[in-house]
């Protein structure tokens, strides 16, 4: 690999790492901010409102609660290690798609860490990126795209 390109992973991983302590930022307010009651929504991503039944624990009743999911795709390769970040609404087979189409892509996925809460599922998966018939790697771009065709996107 080149100086260049290494540069430009770089940079582009900066990127990512900097939008990450945004929507870490966003949420963090979100949280604190429903503590006390008031809604705040900041940031232009995309957000989709979630009902969440609870139980109020005296058995006379649940409460709808309103939770911004904010779908977000993060995709960071360095040579040929690949990190992949997913936080979106749940779907049925979601991971499944996710690692088909990566392997679609020529990813190896090596690890993976997911959770579903309340309807969120987020997803962490380490992989290795190997080359096509040409001898090219997919680009970050590329992978992009691929996830933000599977994963659900809000409509609002």
């Amino acid at each position: 690999m080149d100086k260049a390109s290494i540069l430009g992973d770089t940079i582009e991983y900066l990127k990512q790492l900097r939008r990450k302590i945004q929507d870490l930022e966003t949420r963090n307010r979100q949280m604190e901010s429903e503590k006390s009651g008031v809604t705040v929504l900041v940031g232009p991503t995309e957000k989709k409102k979630v009902r969440i039944v609870e139980g109020n624990g005296t058995g006379g009743g649940v409460r709808a609660k309103a939770v911004e999911v904010v779908a977000s795709v993060q995709v960071s390769i360095i040579e040929s290690d690949a990190l992949l970040e997913i936080e979106c609404l749940q779907r049925e087979g979601l991971l499944l798609d996710v690692m088909m189409m990566l392997r679609e892509l020529r990813i190896e996925v090596i690890g993976v860490q997911s959770s579903l809460n309340n309807g969120v599922f987020v997803a962490e998966l380490r992989a290795k990126v190997k080359e096509n018939g040409n001898g090219k790697k997919v680009s970050i771009v590329e992978v992009k795209r691929a996830l933000n065709q599977i994963i659900p996107h809000n409509n609002i």
